[in-house]
């Protein structure tokens, strides 16, 4: 598991990169919004890892936090996984945490 460390900089200065994509909030119940997720996890593993950071929106090109609405529900590991299973071939697994930052984190291996 990533270190508050490694994560806390993506949240403070966010900026993506390469090993680094952010996104708004996603409703794991919804097929599309699990290809957002995948795609962007399959992307990240093409690289060689690295993180999507969920709970940010673009604001004039600038990445903002957002709290989660409350029509979507918390993000398990497992949903997350699943959602990639789904899309990706090969499947991959990723690390999922939700805190000890405020916003979800995925990290690709």
């Amino acid at each position: 598991m990533p270190s508050i460390d490694e994560l806390l900089p993506l949240v403070a200065e966010p900026r993506e990169d390469l090993a680094a994509e952010y996104k708004g909030w996603l409703n794991l119940a919804e097929t599309n919004h699990k290809a957002v997720l995948a795609k962007a996890a399959i992307a990240i593993a093409n690289h060689g890892g690295g993180y999507i950071i969920i709970g940010m929106r673009d604001d004039r090109a600038q990445l903002v936090s957002v709290s989660r609405p409350d029509e979507i529900p918390a993000t398990a590991q497992d949903t997350v996984n699943a959602a990639i299973q789904r899309f990706a071939t090969p499947g991959f697994i990723v690390r999922s945490t939700s805190s000890p930052i405020p916003r979800p984190a995925s990290s690709i291996p």
